[in-house]
């Protein structure tokens, strides 16, 4: 049980990075002319914003699967 946890944490780290910093890298002209610090804090929310969105998917995703199993016994 705590294997699968860790993995899903690790794969919900891993993607909260990544699509941030996927989305920062494909839009240059977009940050070009903005502050650095403005860029890093939308960067860092991107990340926080992301990882919480992830979360709570995951979380849904598992009462979905303990209610089905309770109603399913």
């Amino acid at each position: 049980m705590k294997s699968k946890l860790a993995e899903e944490i690790k794969l919900i780290a891993l993607l909260s990075v990544l699509l941030p910093t996927a989305v920062l890298l494909s839009t240059p002209a977009l940050w070009w002319s903005a502050e650095p610090i403005k860029v890093l804090a939308g960067y860092l929310l991107g990340i926080v914003f992301t990882a919480a969105v992830l979360g709570g998917i995951s979380l849904y995703d598992e009462t979905e699967k303990a209610r089905a199993r309770k109603h399913g016994n």
